[in-house]
């Protein structure tokens, strides 16, 4: 992400200056953090299609609900040991929103209130279901560096 990725109005730039210097910067969309990626397995999946300014909107939201809808990477909730209800919930999500926190703060009072926007009524009352009464507790993945590729 360091190294030049390209020439653009006679200027060299990295992936990085890209991403943080530019995108992160100039417009306060926390979705992209689910649109642009480095490839690793912990990364949310690449678009099969070019995102387009007719259908950007659209397109950055679906890649949000994409990442949180799998449960390896984006948003798992688990049920407390002994069974459901009663003990509270863990829901698991991606570091990047740890590590992106502010970004998506600009959207939503809280990051659980971003999230939650982003994810189907099946996966809102699983977590309600899962939680019982008690607390959610919000925690992250590991996040796994290992390149993704396809055998």
């Amino acid at each position: 992400w360091d190294m030049e990725a390209g020439i653009l109005g006679g200027r060299s730039f990295t992936l990085n200056q890209i991403e943080h210097g530019h995108l992160r910067r100039e417009w306060a969309e926390p979705c992209f953090h689910a649109c642009i990626v480095c490839a690793s397995l912990s990364c949310p999946d690449l678009r099969a299609e070019a995102y387009v300014p007719a259908k950007l909107r659209e397109q950055l939201d679906d890649q949000m609900r994409r990442y949180l809808s799998n449960p390896t990477k984006g948003l798992k909730v688990s049920s407390p040991k002994g069974g459901s209800g009663g003990g509270g919930a863990a829901v698991q999500i991606s570091r990047i929103f740890l590590w992106f926190e502010r970004d998506f703060l600009v959207a939503d009072a809280s990051l659980q209130d971003y999230v939650l926007r982003y994810v189907d009524e099946e996966t809102k009352a699983n977590i309600s279901e899962a939680a019982g009464g008690g607390v959610v507790r919000w925690d992250y993945f590991v996040y796994n560096w290992n390149m993704n590729r396809s055998d």
